[in-house]
């Protein structure tokens, strides 16, 4: 029976898999996105969910709708 990996042991053989098999950005790299993100998981209230939807194309609605099987908005 193989011996489970802790965490770490995941994390720095994915990390070693992923440079010796050429999965990984160059060292070079620098990501122009920000290092810290904050996320609201707030709930939409009705009103903002229908200004979403508005904000969408009618063919995004369209798909929206075929693969939800929503026909009607209201």
């Amino acid at each position: 029976m193989e011996k489970s990996n802790t965490i770490e042991e995941f994390f720095i053989r994915s990390e070693l898999s992923q440079h010796d098999e050429g999965d990984c950005l160059p060292s070079e790299f620098e990501s122009q996105l920000p290092a810290h993100i904050k996320l609201d998981d707030r709930p939409l209230g009705t009103g903002q969910l229908l200004d979403c939807w508005e904000r969408l194309s009618f063919h995004d609605q369209s798909i929206f709708r075929n693969n939800m099987g929503i026909y009607h908005i209201y």
